[in-house]
């Protein structure tokens, strides 16, 4: 609960921030896909993606031309197995996720703004999701490209890794989530 609080805390101090760029918020919406390895012995293998009701929608609020945060809202389904009468049965269990990220953009380091038309960043946050009825948390890493057709229309791809917190939910634990979609600068 006190992590809850503290994240909340600095989301509302970085909305009040006022931005240094153009654009001040990303408007995203798309598809998401989920590799959900938990296997010990290969933690880093990318296999089994689940892509079944994969949706997503996010805000990015800019808060400077290389900082900015990000509030994301992600369902799919996860393939997995519940004993029922102890016998193990497969199923598709319902996944509802909200992550809050911090987006630190680095290809203004290398070019001059507007020179290109992409963005690279690297990001990290947390987050939290609900499967089958078990609510647990997550650290996330990872980063992502984007691509502008023009000033306000562009194409996105990002890859997070996200590692399980206590309370700690067996069935998804550490996995990675791909997301795919569009983007909207206002």
């Amino acid at each position: 609960m006190k992590k809850s609080i503290s994240l909340l805390i600095l989301l509302l101090y970085l909305s009040n921030v006022e931005a240094q760029s153009e654009e001040k918020y990303i408007i995203s919406a798309g598809t998401n896909f989920i590799s959900n390895v938990n296997d010990e012995g290969n933690r880093f293998a990318i296999k089994d993606l689940d892509f079944n009701n994969p949706f997503f929608f996010g805000v990015e609020r800019k808060l400077s031309r290389m900082l900015s945060v990000e509030g994301i809202i992600l369902t799919n389904r996860v393939s997995g197995s519940e004993d029922v009468n102890g016998i193990s049965q497969s199923r598709d269990f319902g996944y509802f996720g909200i992550d809050l990220n911090g987006k630190f953009y680095f290809e203004d380091l290398f070019t001059k703004r507007y020179q290109n038309k992409w963005d690279i960043y690297l990001n990290g946050g947390a987050g939290l999701y609900n499967l089958n009825d078990i609510t647990a948390y997550t650290l996330n890493f990872g980063g992502g490209l984007q691509f502008w057709l023009d000033n306000s229309f562009g194409i996105g791809v990002k890859g997070m890794g996200k590692f399980g917190l206590e309370p700690i939910n067996e069935m998804v634990n550490n996995y990675y989530q791909f997301n795919l979609g569009l983007l909207f600068r206002i």
